[in-house]
């Protein structure tokens, strides 16, 4: 890819990642429930067309330049929530960051794993994901009493 085409994703996603910063308070709210948001001046139904919105635009950026790489927007999220906590002003870029080096990680594996040829991102990514939610589910269930 050349810088040029780089440019034309970067330059998106950085303006929607500033306005999703912008937001992380009324991501913090709306945690509380709709109704302590919306008592918190929040205007609930909108903000959430937005969010839905915004996220819309920036997944279908990312899948057209990049195509369907499996797990990573499961991952990355929960693994950031385990590292912060929940509070947005943290979780947001600490995903930001944490999805891109763990792309670059899969990218980097799936080049020099079988060189010359490559493996499928998509299988590595799937690799890491897969183990991690069963993870998942034996710690909630075991946090759940089951």
């Amino acid at each position: 890819m050349s810088w040029t085409k780089a440019l034309i994703i970067i330059i998106p996603i950085l303006i929607l990642a500033m306005v999703f910063m912008l937001y992380a308070r009324e991501f913090n709210v709306i945690l509380l429930g709709d109704e302590h948001a919306k008592h918190l001046g929040l205007d609930v139904r909108m903000f959430k067309r937005m969010t839905i919105l915004l996220v819309s635009v920036l997944t279908a950026i990312s899948v057209a330049f990049s195509g369907i790489i499996g797990f990573l927007g499961l991952i990355v999220p929960h693994t950031s929530r385990m590292l912060v906590g929940g509070d947005h002003r943290l979780l947001l870029p600490t995903s930001m960051v944490l999805g891109a080096n763990v792309l670059l990680a899969a990218d980097l594996f799936s080049r020099l794993a079988v060189r010359p040829n490559e493996l499928p991102i998509g299988a590595v990514i799937s690799l890491i994901g897969a183990p991690f939610f069963v993870y998942l589910m034996v710690r909630r269930g075991k946090e759940y009493g089951g």
